[in-house]
């Protein structure tokens, strides 16, 4: 049903020559089937993107859809037809000149790096695409997920201290923007840092304000036993462990609830 319907809406998109919307029902396609572990299906929706956007001479399609092809060979472990494919996406957005293009390819190029736990490589794209958006000043948007980007790497090495630097960056993105569940979200890694650090008190303190903004959205209150399990964590690294014994058997029977309401 799903291909059915994807395949319908890239058909419409071709009869209205959106070659943005057919690169976009692409990759819904190929997420879905990497999802799935399907990766004959996966490997078919991104060359069909590259054909289309080839066939349509959509420079910057096409090269969305090269770096679509780079990361599925990185995920699978083919690093030089991933390494490949990511060279041909930027030299196709070079043709463009469309820099949140260029700033896509090279976060996924750092990406790839930062899976593969070569963080000085990882480290040059990131801070590439730092330097160039400080001469183009274009987006918060692409500036905040290489924050992200940086802040996840940071932590993944426990430099603790530049992880708090990169998570407070995107916090502060978020706020300025007014997008609190951004904001949110900025709080929770910065509270999961402080605890990875044995800084037991501070993280507590994040975490309750993820917590009061988390209970305010309804939207998220279904995700309130994730919160209690990390406060959890934060209490029992304090020494309170009945405080902590508490929180996480009121975890465990929410999220029992709610996997059981979504079986039903």
């Amino acid at each position: 049903m799903f291909r059915k319907y994807m395949l319908k809406s890239i058909t419409i998109a071709k009869e209205i020559n959106d070659g943005d919307l057919i690169v976009r029902c692409y990759g819904f396609m190929l997420a879905f089937y990497t999802s799935a572990a399907n990766l004959t299906d996966a490997f078919e929706a991104v060359q069909a993107s590259i054909a289309v956007t080839r066939q349509m001479n959509y420079n910057k399609g096409l090269a969305r859809s090269l770096t679509m092809l780079a990361e599925l060979y990185g995920y699978y472990g083919e690093d030089e037809l991933a390494l490949e494919n990511y060279q041909s996406a930027l030299n196709m957005v070079s043709k463009t000149k469309d820099t949140t293009e260029l700033y896509n390819t090279l976060l996924s190029w750092g990406d790839f790096y930062s899976r593969k736990k070569n963080t000085e490589k990882a480290l040059e794209y990131y801070n590439n695409i730092l330097g160039l958006n400080s001469v183009n000043n274009n987006s918060d948007n692409v500036i905040g997920r290489t924050y992200w980007a940086m802040g996840n790497l940071y932590r993944e090495i426990n430099d603790h201290k530049n992880a708090i630097v990169y998570f407070e960056k995107i916090r502060d993105i978020f706020d300025s923007l007014n997008y609190t569940e951004g904001y949110m979200t900025a709080l929770l890694e910065i509270g999961k840092v402080y605890n990875k650090m044995g800084n037991f008190k501070k993280a507590l303190e994040y975490h309750k304000h993820t917590y009061r903004i988390m209970d305010s959205i309804d939207s998220w209150k279904r995700t309130i036993p994730y919160m209690n399990y990390f406060l959890a964590l934060d209490y029992y690294g304090l020494k309170q462990y009945d405080e902590a014994k508490k929180l996480n058997e009121k975890a465990i029977i929410d999220l029992s609830l709610i996997h059981i309401l979504n079986f039903l």
